[in-house]
This record gives structure tokens, C-alpha cells and sequence, in this order.
């Protein structure tokens, strides 16, 4: 979930669902932002592992001022452990408008808006940096310590 003070409302990510809301700050629905038909089994609720039973949609989401940036996946989590699923960042307004996707050659587990011409990354070993709006993908090597 993320908050913009800017528009005064919330955007809620569902991990299980292809699906953003975003909620004014009574708690009522603005929009729904559906990006595929939903593929959840409610019948795998009772495994220990339904997310690998269940292909993951949004996992991660972080703002700037004007745009909402949601990290898809739409692929189980064992995939994404293998390292050969792509990530794509979806770039919404607060009004629940689609702007930009942002395709990226790697299985990303989190993102983050340093603003809107610049996200980056975590891989869970490297960080990398994502131009908004172009498709050069670079990798930032970080030195722990």
C-alpha cells in the first residue's frame, strides 16, 4: 500500500489479484486498475504453499507525487526463485490511468521511485537502475559494509 498526500489517496497492490485500488481516505473505492483476468484458486487457500500454486501479480509498489509504480510479476514464486522470469513496473496516475510499462530483463523482488524519470531495482543481489520512459537497463553494483 502507498499514500499520496499530493492527491489524498491510497493505492492498495494485490499480490494474489491483477488488480490496484485506489481508495480515497474515507475507505471508499476511486478506481480499480485490472491489468489481467484474475487467476486465483480460492481452493489453494488451504495449502502451505498456495503461492506457488497461484501465480503472483503485484509485489511491490512505491510513489512519487504524481504516479503510482506497481512491480508485476504474474508468474509463480518458483519461478521467480529460478531467475527466469521477467519483471514489468506499471506506471499509473492517480486517477487510475495506465501511463507506461516498463519491461525488465530481470526477476525483480522490490522497486522504489526516486523520481519519475528514475526507479531502481532490487534484485536481491544487485540494485538496478531503470530509466523511466527508455529501455536501458543498468546494473548498480552496491558495496555492503
Amino acid at each position: 500500500m502507498a499514500y499520496s498526500h499530493k492527491h489524498r489517496r491510497l493505492a492498495f497492490a494485490y499480490r494474489l489479484h491483477p488488480a490496484i485500488e485506489i481508495f480515497r481516505l474515507d475507505g471508499s473505492v476511486f478506481t480499480n486498475v485490472e491489468v489481467a483476468k484474475p487467476t486465483f484458486d480460492p481452493a489453494t487457500l488451504d495449502e502451505a504453499d498456495f503461492e506457488d500454486m497461484n501465480p503472483l501479480h503485484f509485489v511491490d509498489i512505491t510513489t512519487t507525487d504524481d504516479y503510482i509504480y506497481a512491480l508485476y510479476w504474474g508468474h509463480i514464486y518458483r519461478q521467480h526463485q529460478a531467475q527466469v522470469a521477467k519483471s514489468t513496473i506499471y506506471k499509473i496516475d492517480w486517477d487510475g490511468n495506465i501511463i507506461a510499462l516498463y519491461q525488465v530483463n530481470s526477476a525483480l523482488k522490490s522497486i522504489a521511485a526516486y523520481n519519475d524519470n528514475i526507479l531502481i531495482g532490487w534484485t536481491g543481489n544487485n540494485f538496478i537502475k531503470i530509466p523511466a520512459g527508455r529501455d536501458a537497463i543498468y546494473r548498480v553494483r552496491i558495496e555492503k559494509g
